[in-house]
């Protein structure tokens, strides 16, 4: 279920939709010259969580949204 959350990139405050599951989580963000840059291994931050971004999509190229896809990490009991 895609839910508005605000998250934090590169230190800016962006309004997002996000998409959470067990595996991964996938975050819309609207495109903007400011987070154009964003690329793979960026940290991402959603409810006070960091992540890395594991892959970033300009969709259909159009200079509307980006979606970002992050794998999340499973924890091992050491």
């Amino acid at each position: 279920m895609w839910l508005e959350k605000k998250v934090v990139i590169n230190e800016k405050d962006v309004t997002s939709l996000v998409n959470e599951s067990d595996n991964f989580i996938e975050v819309e963000i609207p495109f903007s010259s400011e987070l154009s840059s964003v690329s793979i291994n960026d940290a991402i931050e959603i409810d006070g969580k960091s992540y890395s971004i594991s892959n970033v999509t300009n969709l259909g190229e159009r200079d509307e949204t980006l979606l970002i896809y992050i794998k999340k990490e499973e924890k091992l009991n050491v």
